[in-house]
């Protein structure tokens, strides 16, 4: 074909073929035969990619470019299936769960295909044993779930991640019957996290490692990451069952009661220490000791702690944090700001959890400190390769270490979303 000046072009395709790890066949199935069909109807509809975010700059440039996953690393199935890789090439997991995986992926899908989140976030509930929720629906597969990638015990923090995935479907979407649909569910995860307190304090006890989403960590005891996730969770569900206009038994909001209490006992004066188990301890700053907060705060549910202790310690994790590494906010940083080299993961960057860490400091009002983590994140992550973005970077060295193409690549998305989020709440006079 000759052309003079300008032509539009379409370069469709059609995969009919079903490979032995991908029987599910394609969404587009359902309305075209052929690729020219769709080339047709792609210049016919002059179809052009718009995503509805109003901001600029490196945020723009960070929320749209994190997007590139929908491209390289999603399955969209016949039937409706939205699904990710973790990682495609060493961890070809689907829709991980767990520290902002495809839990915080779905915050920026919510907004563009909320009927698809809502349906795969379900889906985990049908795979429940027990109350344990697994950790994704199988190795390139969306029928054999694993229950922990680095099973030794059972995970601690998935349970309550999926609670607060559905109330957060619910909540966005304003669809109460989500929560119908599955508060049988969430009592029943709810309750075998309960089950894993062996101390009394309302809190599940970690284990020493293998047991949440730090995999090569070691945590015992009463872990603040835990400890938040666990009652933002239990709150949720309370909310829900006053919701549904099926309260809660008592017993609920008395383990919620003990459960702030014991992670109080946490607080050492400037922010909530990393784990502690009878008379010992880890004193260090973990950056995702307040996640189930942001979760709260999001969600408009009550706190998990103390306001004060909250502002306080995001603070610290701010100050030491930014201190400790010029590249990123380390996953863990001693008191005195220093990284925490214990293990690989301490030692690195998880740019899904700092975004979101981000996000909270801006939804706490600490907007300056929350746009400058996020924009040294994002900093990092372009002159790295920002379309490929792994799941960890070393805080020392300033080098991707991690997962590639990793499922929690579009979490920039949470700092754009706080943003609006208290840009409505301002407007609305809260």
């Amino acid at each position: 074909m000759d052309v003079e000046g300008e032509a539009l072009v379409a370069l469709t395709w059609y995969a009919r073929g079903k490979p032995y790890n991908y029987p599910y066949g394609h969404y587009y199935e359902n309305w075209f035969q052929s690729a020219i069909d769709v080339a047709e109807y792609a210049l016919e509809a002059r179809l052009e990619p718009r995503i509805p975010i109003e901001a600029g700059g490196w945020l723009r440039e960070a929320a749209l470019n994190g997007l590139y996953v929908l491209s390289a690393t999603s399955w969209l199935t016949k039937d409706g299936r939205l699904a990710f890789y973790e990682s495609p090439f060493i961890a070809p997991l689907m829709n991980t769960i767990g520290s902002l995986t495809w839990d915080g992926l779905s915050f920026a899908l919510l907004r563009l295909f909320p009927d698809a989140v809502v349906k795969m976030d379900e889906l985990f509930g049908v795979f429940l044993r027990g109350g344990e929720v697994p950790h994704d629906l199988g190795e390139e597969t969306l029928d054999s779930p694993i229950y922990g990638a680095s099973y030794v015990q059972p995970w601690k923090d998935l349970a309550s991640t999926w609670v607060l995935m559905i109330y957060r479907d619910y909540y966005f979407t304003g669809d109460t019957s989500i929560l119908a649909r599955n508060i049988e569910n969430i009592k029943r995860a709810i309750d075998w996290l309960i089950s894993l307190d062996e101390d009394g304090d309302c809190i599940p006890d970690s284990k020493g490692g293998y047991d949440n989403s730090y995999d090569g960590t070691h945590m015992y005891g009463r872990s603040s990451y835990i400890a938040s996730l666990f009652l933002c969770a239990l709150t949720a569900y309370i909310k829900a069952s006053e919701i549904l206009k099926r309260p809660a038994e008592g017993k609920y909001r008395e383990c919620l009661e003990r459960g702030r209490r014991a992670f109080d006992e946490l607080w050492n004066g400037r922010y909530f220490i990393m784990w502690a188990q009878g008379g010992r301890g880890n004193e260090n700053c973990l950056s995702s000791q307040l996640l189930g907060q942001f979760w709260c705060d999001f969600l408009n549910l009550p706190p998990v702690a103390d306001e004060e202790k909250i502002r306080r310690a995001l603070k610290s994790i701010y100050e030491l944090g930014m201190k400790a590494s010029k590249f990123c906010v380390p996953n863990s940083v001693t008191p005195d700001g220093r990284v925490d080299e214990e293990t690989p993961q301490l030692r690195s960057c998880w740019p899904r959890v700092n975004f979101a860490v981000a996000a909270h400091m801006i939804l706490r009002g600490l907007v300056r400190e929350g746009l400058e983590i996020a924009e040294r994140e994002w900093a990092t992550i372009k002159g790295l390769d920002p379309w490929n973005i792994s799941s960890r970077i070393d805080a020392v060295e300033g080098k991707n270490v991690g997962l590639q193409y990793y499922i929690g690549s579009a979490n920039a998305w949470l700092v754009y979303l706080a943003l609006e989020k208290r840009r409505l709440s301002s407007a609305e006079g809260y």
